[in-house]
């Protein structure tokens, strides 16, 4: 283990490193090993493109209904319905926050402007 890797865990709040230390313990993983994951993670979810293809693990109780209401539904695409689901959730937060829908759209309007820039920039390295 790398001095590097030592000082990041002795960096932690001390209920964080014995949570984290028991958690080790319990699923046998090592410390760093858990701290690896959930920064790859943590990274992966700040990542644009994540947002395009993800996996949910439903909690059993959750899957069974959604299940059966596919079939009730004839089964309709799980996508569309995800996706049905997810734009209706965000449009009742807009309800709740009537800042939210503006700090969305230019959060948008951001990340659109960044990737036209990384088009640009790769376009004129490719050149």
């Amino acid at each position: 283990m790398s001095r590097d890797t030592k000082k990041l865990l002795l960096d932690l709040e001390l209920p964080l490193a014995e949570r984290l230390k028991a958690v080790a313990e319990e699923i046998g993983a090592t410390q760093l090993g858990i701290i690896r994951v959930a920064l790859t993670t943590y990274l992966r979810q700040l990542d644009p493109t994540e947002s395009e293809h993800f996996v949910v693990k439903l909690p059993e109780p959750t899957a069974e209904t959604f299940a059966a209401f596919r079939e009730i539904r004839k089964y309709p695409d799980r996508t569309k319905l995800i996706e049905s689901a997810l734009l209706d959730h965000i449009d009742q937060e807009c309800e709740h926050d009537v800042s939210l829908r503006p700090r969305i759209e230019e959060v948008k309007s951001v990340q659109s402007r960044k990737r036209i820039h990384e088009v640009k920039e790769a376009s004129i390295k490719g050149d």
